[in-house]
């Protein structure tokens, strides 16, 4: 329904109703959903609200209803793109209340295209169980990054915060560790090639007795370089190539098992350094008009520098190669 010149609500329902032998299939489901959108030359607003129900009638611990409102925007200016989005949501589970929770999202969203290439995106998501407060947790992630003629930069994170962790102090405690992780890239952006380091983290954090900060069973960092190439040639020739290697610090409890009970008892930490070689390429050869002549290579190999302290039956590395050759025949 139009509410104006650039203005429309939308009214929709949907509705299942299925049966079958299996009690999975079995189930009666409902979704109505109202929304409001209001949009200009160079943005959009978009408000809505739906329900989802899912009833079944003899599985009753998967029956749920959910609640949801969506409030999402978008604005352009000459090459530079917003877009932000937030919403709640409740979904309860009438005969499986220790699942039920409510979560909250948002994000925004900024590119900007050209020579001058950039992106920045934060975004969050918090679930709160309700009847199970102990599992609530709040995400949160950022992506960032810009290319320039002669530089690129790149920044992937994201990180968990338990809201009760558990109490360190408490006998025979169970702490959850937040996490983070963080990868990021930059480099040369040459005219066919960008070339540059890289750097990876994965840790756990928690304050529980005994524990180093950072130097625990699992935690990492890793270093390393990046190579991308798009590459072309005469005659419509054109390769595509790229290639990683990493080397990772990465700290891991010795491991003792008793082959009769099966016990595993844990020593010392110790450091392993594995490292990574990976390497893809394409080459598109024309062979006349809409028929391609395509190769691809890939190989990869993992040392993990793995012994029997850490292992029961380690494995120290691991390597393929795979070579594709075919035709590309495109048709209109």
């Amino acid at each position: 329904m139009k509410s104006g010149s650039q203005s429309e609500i939308t009214l929709q329902m949907r509705s299942a109703l299925q049966t079958s032998e299996s009690d999975l299939y079995k189930f009666t489901n409902l979704e109505p959903s109202l929304s409001y959108d209001r949009y200009g030359a160079d943005s959009r607003l978009t408000v809505r609200a739906y329900y989802d129900m899912f009833s079944y009638s003899d599985l009753k611990l998967r029956s749920y209803n959910r609640a949801v409102l969506q409030l999402t925007g978008r604005s352009r200016s000459g090459s530079t793109t917003s877009r932000w989005n937030l919403s709640a949501m409740s979904k309860a589970y009438p005969d499986n209340k220790s699942a039920s929770y409510i979560q909250m999202q948002g994000g925004y969203n900024r590119t900007r295209n050209g020579r001058l290439g950039m992106h920045f995106t934060p975004s969050f998501t918090t679930n709160l169980f309700t009847e199970n407060s102990e599992n609530s947790f709040t995400d949160l992630r950022l992506d960032l990054g810009t290319t320039t003629k002669a530089f690129f930069s790149s920044l992937s994170s994201f990180f968990r915060l338990w809201h009760s962790p558990g109490d360190p102090d408490a006998q025979n405690a169970v702490v959850k560790p937040c996490v983070l992780d963080v990868y990021g890239r930059l480099g040369l952006n040459l005219k066919y090639i960008k070339i540059g380091p890289t750097f990876g983290l994965h840790a756990l954090f928690s304050s529980e007795k005994g524990v180093e900060f950072f130097q625990r069973d699992g935690n990492l960092i890793r270093i390393g370089g990046i190579v991308e190439g798009n590459i072309p040639f005469p005659s419509g020739i054109y390769l595509t190539l790229r290639g990683t290697y990493q080397y990772g610090f990465v700290y891991n409890n010795e491991i003792d098992i008793d082959v009769n009970t099966g016990d595993i008892t844990t020593g010392d930490l110790l450091m392993r350094h594995p490292t990574t070689f990976q390497i893809r390429s394409t080459l598109r050869v024309p062979l006349m008009t809409n028929l391609v002549l395509l190769g691809r290579v890939n190989y990869y190999r993992i040392a993990t520098d793995m012994d029997e302290k850490l292992s029961i039956r380690p494995i120290t590395k691991n390597t393929r190669f795979t070579a594709l050759a075919g035709i590309s025949y495109r048709f209109n």
